[in-house]
């Protein structure tokens, strides 16, 4: 149940009890998400709720959680060849057309110059909004990152309200911060219910299009340097994967809470398994050990070991935490994977 306070569950794992249905000051996304804690931990977002039971619960119902009894075992997969691959690639295509490029708004603070622009998209005579935040502490032409963002992002309404937090870090570190309203995000949502497969691979491609239509729009900017593009993902889990494999352009990556998807069959054209192996660019992978959707050694570790980034230009970072990493705590590894890859930036 979502309500003001994380629920207190019986069920343990790793020698903790799952924590439940988000807090009031928890991101969006918590509601659906389990986070696992200590017994003994206080916090104000912490909580509980009574219940009483008319007959005895089966042992099944409270016993211990096995995450990694659970879902596909990945690691007996193998990646399809290059032919096939090469079928998978193009489904993701898409034909180069004018921009039509139209500045809705400039808005100026102390840190960055905040740009809206929309251009047309890559397919169904849609347009394609593009933030760009401007460090005001830099000269152009600016190493740029591209964001693409959690779940929230799939549940507000209108991007006015997109948050700055994963980009402020970036900008104040002289870099210019590009946020892409995807298809199925803010006012770009698709239809409310489950999805199903090809509606999910339609999606995805609509998203590699879009960055790509971003990509197009940034090479026509004399102050962003194409050279020094980071493509930088929250969450989403293997669809980041697939965006940075597709997008030849882009000179490193972030990949914050993504891992290989386990929980059910996935169709092959949109498996991350199929996508790591060609990604060779400098990457980084964040991750947080209680991450339930992306068990450590079922999903996060067989999509590291995939990655075909030479051994020595990938990391995997995980942290002691459940699903959501805090801003500052991913700041704190982010800000020096650019400096290590990227040129250093001009004040």
């Amino acid at each position: 149940m979502a309500g003001n306070v994380r629920e207190w569950g019986w069920n343990e794992m790793n020698g903790g009890r799952f924590l439940l249905g988000g807090a009031w000051n928890d991101a969006m996304r918590m509601f659906s998400n389990s986070d696992v804690k200590g017994a003994f931990e206080r916090a104000p977002g912490y909580g509980f709720r009574l219940a009483k039971y008319s007959r005895p619960l089966r042992p099944a119902v409270t016993a211990a959680v096995r995450l990694e009894q659970l879902g596909r075992d990945v690691r007996k997969q193998k990646p399809v060849s290059d032919d096939v691959f090469e079928v998978y690639r193009r489904l993701y295509a898409y034909d180069r057309s004018a921009l039509n490029v139209e500045v809705e708004q400039t808005s100026h603070t102390d840190a960055w110059q905040k740009q809206s622009v929309t251009l047309d998209a890559a397919y169904g005579g849609e347009r394609l909004r593009v933030y760009l935040f401007l460090p005001e502490n830099a000269a152009p032409p600016y190493q740029t990152v591209i964001f693409f963002p959690p779940g929230d992002a799939s549940i507000a309404r209108s991007s006015r309200e997109l948050s700055l937090a994963w980009g402020e870090p970036i900008v104040r570190s002289g870099r210019a911060f590009v946020y892409p309203i995807y298809k199925g995000t803010y006012e770009r949502q698709t239809a409310a219910g489950t999805m199903g497969a090809n509606e999910v691979r339609e999606l995805r491609i609509a998203w590699s299009r879009d960055l790509g239509r971003c990509i197009d729009y940034l090479e026509t900017r004399s102050d962003i340097d194409r050279t020094q593009l980071t493509f930088y993902a929250v969450g989403q889990g293997a669809a980041a994967v697939l965006l940075t494999a597709l997008e030849p352009r882009l000179k490193l990556s972030v990949l914050q809470g993504s891992g290989i998807w386990i929980w059910s069959d996935v169709a092959p054209e949109i498996d991350a398994i199929n996508y790591a192996p060609r990604i060779r660019i400098p990457t980084l992978m964040l991750n947080a050990r209680h991450d339930f959707k992306n068990p450590v050694e079922t999903a996060q570790r067989p999509l590291f070991d995939l990655l075909g980034t030479p051994p020595e230009q990938k990391k995997h970072t995980v942290l002691e935490i459940g699903h959501g990493v805090p801003v500052e705590v991913g700041a704190r590894e982010i800000l020096p994977w650019l400096d290590r890859y990227l040129s250093s930036v001009v004040h």
